[in-house]
């Protein structure tokens, strides 16, 4: 059977202009990068490699959380003082490599709750694979279908 994904690879597919987070930085620094663009997940590195993934959706749990803890009054300084990024990114994410196929990829994101790929050479990172690349590339298929978008 044809597979569409056989022969494209990670690299042809992954969006390269990123913006990375470092463990260092703050929880309403990372909340204001989602909010001015448009963005859902980021890499969290420490010196210069990928330690993490933070998305949207972590960031907003731990917004709320704060938000009933205190009451409904969110203080993002307070919040930055006593909440590290480390303790909300999910650590130690599944990465791929640019030369991996899209349907390596594809199955990887296919068996996990996550949807995002950090892409990683030599331990640095070169950009981020999401299953918004996928609808992007018109790649998605119904499996069994004759139904083929491209």
């Amino acid at each position: 059977m044809f597979n569409e994904f056989y022969d494209l690879k990670v690299h042809q597919a992954m969006t390269k202009d990123i913006i990375a987070a470092d463990t260092s930085n703050k929880i309403s620094q990372v909340a204001t990068v989602f909010a001015e663009k448009n963005f859902h997940h980021i890499p969290v590195l420490e010196n210069g490699i990928v330690v993490g993934i933070i998305s949207v959706k972590d960031v907003l749990k731990k917004i709320m959380q704060w938000t009933v803890a205190n009451n409904m009054n969110t203080d993002f300084r307070k919040l930055d003082a006593e909440t590290s990024l480390k303790s909300v990114m999910t650590p130690n994410p599944v990465t791929i490599s640019p030369e991996a196929t899209l349907e390596e990829a594809k199955k990887i994101l296919a068996k996990s709750n996550f949807q995002a790929l950090p892409v990683v050479l030599d331990g640095k990172i070169v950009g981020i694979l999401t299953t918004k690349d996928f609808v992007r590339l018109k790649v998605i298929k119904i499996e069994g279908s004759d139904y083929n978008p491209i």
